[in-house]
C-alpha cells in the first residue's frame, strides 16, 4: 500500500519493492549509497569486480600476474574504457565479451532459454542489480538524480520522481531532465543509460536521448488512465518493467539501435552528403506487452496462427 505525501516517500516505496525478499536470502536489487559511484569511470566498481569474481574467478586470477594488487582498479578501468570506446556504448558492452589481456569476460548472464545449462543458471542468479537513490553524478556540481539502476556496475536507467500530493506532476519531472540534466555529463551522454524515466504518482514518460531543450519524452503508460486501487497508479513500472527478469530481458531482446542514412546539402561543397542518424529504441509499455502476449500465445497454440494487434497512430 502506498503511503506518504513527500517525494522521498515515493522513492522509499519503490526501493522497498525492488529490494524485497523474493525468497530466503534473495533480493533482486541491492541498495548502495551515492558514494559507491565512481564519477571518473561512470560505474559502481565494486559491483563489477564482485560479479566477475563470483562468475569468472579463474579468468580474474589469471590477471593477477599482470596487475598484482591493482587488479580491481585495472579491470574497472578496462571495462569502463571498453564501453566508452564502443560505437553503441552500453548495448555493445553487454552484448559482447570484455577483453582484457587475453581473458574474455562475460559482462552479464542473460536468462537461459531452457534449464539445461547449470552454468548459465548460476551466472544469471549472480548478476548484480543495484539501486542508488539521490545519485550525485557530476564532478561539476552537487546535482543528484532520484533513482539510478545499475547492472553489474553499469548504469542503465535513471528516474526522476514527482509526487502529486506535493503539487509536483509529470511535467515537472520532464522539465527537470530538460533544464537541469546536462547531456554532456558522462552518465547522461547518449547511449550510456538505456532509458530515462520521468515518473509521477499518476503517469510515466520515457526518453532515450537527452538533448537539452530539444529533449522529447514519449508516454509510457499502461493505459489511457493508469489505475491501481491498492497503491500508486504507476506501480506497473517497478512491479513489472524494472524487475530483474524484465530488465535483463529488455537488454537482451528488446532495446535496439536504429541507424538511418540521411542526405543533406553541404553549402560549402555545394553537394549532397550523407550522414548517419542514430536512435536508441526502448519499447514503450504497450509495445512490449503486445510482444509478450504474442510469444505467450505461440507457446500455447503453436506457430502458424494469425494475430491482429490493435494500436493507435
Amino acid at each position: 500500500m502506498a503511503t506518504g505525501t513527500k517525494e522521498s516517500h515515493f522513492e522509499e516505496h519503490i526501493e522497498k519493492y525492488l529490494t524485497r525478499n523474493i525468497a530466503p536470502n534473495f533480493i533482486e536489487y541491492q541498495v548502495k549509497d551515492s558514494s559507491s559511484y565512481n564519477k571518473d569511470l561512470c560505474i559502481v566498481s565494486e559491483d563489477l569486480i564482485d560479479f566477475i569474481k563470483d562468475t569468472q574467478l579463474d579468468k580474474y586470477n589469471a590477471l593477477i600476474s599482470e596487475f598484482g594488487d591493482k587488479i580491481d582498479e585495472k579491470i574497472a578501468y578496462y571495462a569502463s574504457t571498453a564501453l566508452k570506446n564502443s560505437k553503441h556504448k552500453t548495448l555493445d558492452y553487454f552484448r559482447t565479451k570484455l577483453k582484457i589481456r587475453g581473458q574474455h569476460f562475460d559482462p552479464v548472464y542473460f536468462k537461459p532459454t531452457h534449464g539445461k545449462s547449470p552454468e548459465q543458471q548460476i551466472g544469471y542468479a549472480a548478476n548484480r542489480l543495484t539501486l542508488v537513490r539521490q545519485l550525485k553524478y557530476s564532478k561539476k556540481n552537487e546535482n543528484s538524480i532520484d533513482i539510478v539502476l545499475f547492472v553489474n556496475g553499469f548504469p542503465i536507467v535513471t528516474i526522476e520522481l514527482k509526487n502529486a500530493l506535493t503539487g509536483q506532476y509529470l511535467q515537472n519531472a520532464i522539465q527537470q531532465y530538460i533544464q537541469d540534466r546536462d547531456p554532456k555529463e558522462p552518465l547522461l551522454e547518449f547511449k550510456r543509460c538505456l532509458v530515462h524515466f520521468a515518473v509521477s504518482t499518476e503517469q510515466v514518460s520515457m526518453c532515450t536521448e537527452l538533448k537539452g531543450k530539444s529533449t522529447f519524452f514519449l508516454p509510457f503508460n499502461k493505459s489511457l488512465i493508469n489505475e491501481n486501487e491498492d497503491g500508486y497508479a504507476t506501480s506497473y513500472l517497478w512491479e513489472d518493467v524494472l524487475t530483474k527478469e524484465s530488465i535483463l530481458d529488455l537488454i537482451q531482446n528488446y532495446v535496439n539501435i536504429q541507424v538511418d542514412k540521411e542526405k543533406y546539402y553541404d553549402p560549402q561543397t555545394k553537394a549532397l552528403k550523407e550522414k548517419e542518424k542514430i536512435k536508441l529504441i526502448f519499447p514503450r509499455f504497450h509495445q512490449r506487452r503486445a510482444v509478450k502476449r504474442l510469444l505467450s500465445a505461440i507457446k500455447e497454440e503453436g506457430v502458424g496462427g494469425k494475430y491482429l494487434i490493435q494500436h493507435s497512430a
